[in-house]
């Protein structure tokens, strides 16, 4: 294959597995050949031809809660004219609707062959420790609603003040911001820019005064930016790079603090 279709297969393979786990199996499906070969976690899922793997698919978003990727890593590791094979790693965690908490690594190999200037999905194999499985399971419900309840137990005996700031928004909206969501923030003229999981919000507060009231989480990487520690994957001299894939600049004067200071602040 080429490079351009290479990067698709690989693009892909990740669209297809969020795809699937937010239950939309015919997303995958679309990209299925007749004679594709499915492995998944259970015992039984060792199945060959697109109308069979597609109803396990389909049985299996039926108890399976929806999920989000982090930490996605995919690459491809060999390809040939009409075919490449992509592996990868990523976390699944349930999503916030969910009153269940399970985050587990996953690993997957999918295969592509091109087929009438078409990707088709030839092979797909996905794996995770399944040890907590309850006998009949296909997803560890049980663990995962036990965790939730426990943590909210857990949460309810603090005051909610302590894990949110109050802002004013630019429209002069007052918002409450979960500090566990914030990736970063950034310095915006006379206003802040905060940049959290799922949205970015400007808010009429000064940087200083933003800086003053986010906790001991965040460290400052450059005069004008601020990043939470939980979220940073990699740390350039230049540049951090987030757990989401967005970068962050890092300046030289900062970065000499974070080199110094690095295993005691991480």
């Amino acid at each position: 294959m080429n490079k351009r279709s290479i990067e698709k297969a690989i693009n892909e393979t990740r669209q297809c597995l969020i795809h699937y786990w937010h239950n939309d199996s015919n997303y995958v499906n679309s990209y299925f050949a007749d004679d594709i070969m499915w492995i998944g976690a259970l015992q039984r899922q060792f199945i060959q031809g697109k109308e069979i793997v597609f109803d396990d698919l389909a049985d299996t978003n039926k108890t399976n809660p929806v999920c989000n990727l982090l930490q996605q890593e995919f690459w491809c590791i060999s390809n040939d004219r009409n075919s490449c094979t992509v592996v990868g790693r990523y976390y699944v965690t349930t999503d916030n609707s969910v009153d269940e908490i399970i985050s587990e690594q996953q690993r997957c190999t999918f295969i592509w062959k091109m087929a009438e200037g078409e990707l088709r999905l030839l092979h797909m194999h996905i794996s995770s420790p399944v040890g907590y499985l309850e006998e009949g399971e296909v997803f560890p419900h049980k663990m995962g609603k036990a965790t939730y309840k426990y943590l909210k137990e857990l949460a309810e005996k603090y005051d909610d003040k302590v894990n949110t700031v109050k802002v004013k928004d630019i429209n002069g909206h007052i918002r409450f911001i979960l500090v566990g969501e914030i990736e970063y923030a950034e310095a915006s003229g006379h206003y802040t820019t905060v940049f959290t999981v799922t949205e970015k919000i400007t808010v009429k507060m000064p940087w200083k005064a933003f800086l003053n009231i986010i906790d001991k989480k965040f460290v400052r990487v450059h005069r004008s930016y601020a990043v939470q520690r939980n979220y940073i994957k990699i740390i350039k001299p230049n540049e951090i790079i987030l757990i989401s894939g967005k970068s962050v600049p890092v300046s030289k004067q900062y970065y000499k603090e974070l080199e110094k200071n690095i295993t005691t602040e991480f």
